[in-house]
């Protein structure tokens, strides 16, 4: 069944907040036939006498018991609160430790929820004038368990995990599973699921009942408290996530990335000479390849896998915030990784190659906001390739150009991988005919 099935039966009745209450009636009394010949004993059996004041006694009268009053039966929530607290799924013994994690169940939170649901209602009869201690005091005791036996222990381990990961330097696609990551976002998944319950449960039984203007009140101050720190376990194992992709993503960079790949090497051309001609012949030509370097592809593979991973475990706007800091994380690991390379003018063409590729995957997420810092990102590739003179001073200090995405400084930092920089040195960093020293 999946969550939401389990959300929609759970919370069907949640207009109801009088559950039935069934009263058993006594049975009905068996009545016999006295014989007439049969006569009626006196009864033997020896009573106390009290002592009987005034002159006349007074006729014995049946006194009913009082009836007991009807309060929350907290001994149900207790039970509700044992069964949660000790759930199989996080303190079971895990025979394979890398890849079967605890996760929340969502189940015996909606169960805990529904029986106090259950006993709130009972006390809304009989109880109507404390409802606003009951109601607030059940729904604290919810977030505690909810949040210290179920949400902590499952985040803490999950993120232990993650934190444990370290990039590798031979990556494959077909290597990479990924299954922490994977257990990561399913838990934030039931999370969220839980939180919704959550809140139905606010608004159904503990709103009603308390002053919703009244800030200080415990039941909202404990909900928020939960809230903040549900979002900020949930935001710091998304960063660790993250930041493992990004580690990986520069391990390749560094590793497969090659001096050759945008600053190609002359070669002789052999074709129709003399071999021992070699040592005086100048250099002629560049073997060259106008397509993405090696680097570049196996980039964009591992995020596509990621992509693949994620893309059935996680909802449209968590996909969204993930790949979206991937994406702004790859763009300043990109222009580091620009400045770390001599670029030629020749070269270049295979950098532009790079940009376009990178550019092509970022569009597929459909995220605005990656379009267009990526499209700085293309601004780059020509300052390889313009000349060094006013053209590409010109492209150094315009501003609109990069939007305020690069600054000056950063883009004379990318300039200054261009193999002729000495030469244009004065050049580039001169403007209006000044030399900045």
């Amino acid at each position: 069944m999946t969550d939401e099935e389990i959300l929609n039966e759970f919370f069907a009745s949640s207009d109801d907040q009088t559950p039935a209450i069934s009263v058993r009636e006594p049975p009905p009394m068996e009545v016999h036939p006295v014989k007439k010949s049969s006569t009626i004993k006196p009864r033997t059996t020896s009573l106390k006498k009290e002592p009987i004041h005034g002159t006349h006694r007074q006729p014995s009268t049946v006194i009913p018991r009082a009836v007991p009053k009807l309060r929350i039966d907290h001994h149900n929530i207790q039970i509700g609160l044992g069964t949660v607290s000790n759930l199989t799924p996080i303190n079971a013994t895990v025979e394979n430790d890398d890849f079967a994690l605890p996760m929340a169940s969502l189940e015996h939170c909606l169960n805990l929820m529904k029986t106090s649901k259950e006993a709130l209602a009972i006390a809304a009869i009989v109880e109507s004038s404390k409802m606003n201690e009951n109601a607030e005091r059940e729904f604290i005791r919810i977030l505690g368990v909810i949040r210290e036996t179920h949400l902590q222990p499952a985040f803490s381990r999950v993120i232990s995990k993650l934190q444990r990961i370290t990039p590798v330097n031979n990556w494959s696609a077909k290597a990479t599973t990924a299954n922490n990551l994977i257990h990561f976002f399913e838990l934030v998944q039931a999370t969220d699921t839980i939180h919704q319950a959550v809140e139905v449960f606010f608004e159904d039984c503990v709103r009603p009942w308390i002053d919703s203007g009244n800030s200080l009140s415990d039941s909202l101050i404990q909900k928020k408290a939960f809230i903040r720190d549900v979002d900020n376990t949930v935001a710091f194992g998304m960063d660790k996530a993250i930041q493992n992709l990004v580690d990986q993503i520069a391990r390749i960079l560094d590793t497969t990335q090659t001096t050759a790949d945008y600053n190609p090497q002359l070669v002789l051309d052999t074709s129709g000479g003399d071999d021992s001609s070699h040592d005086t012949e100048p250099l002629t030509h560049i073997v060259f390849d106008f397509k993405p370097t090696r680097a570049c592809l196996d980039v964009i593979e591992c995020l596509d896998k990621h992509i693949d991973l994620l893309r059935g475990v996680t909802s449209k706007d968590t996909f969204g915030v993930f790949f979206g800091e991937v994406g702004v994380r790859l763009f300043s690991l990109l222009c580091t990784n620009i400045k770390k390379h001599q670029i030629s003018q020749t070269g270049a063409m295979r950098l532009i190659c790079d940009i376009n590729r990178y550019n092509d995957w970022v569009v597929q997420l459909r995220l605005m906001p990656l379009q267009r810092l990526f499209a700085i990102l293309k601004e780059v590739g020509p300052l390889f390739l313009a000349d060094g003179g006013d053209e590409l001073r010109n492209l150094v200090y315009d501003k609109e150009r990069y939007q305020g995405y690069l600054t000056v400084e950063e883009v004379n930092e990318m300039v200054a991988s261009r193999t002729d920089y000495k030469s244009i040195k004065k050049v580039v960093e001169g403007k209006d005919g000044c030399v900045i020293m």
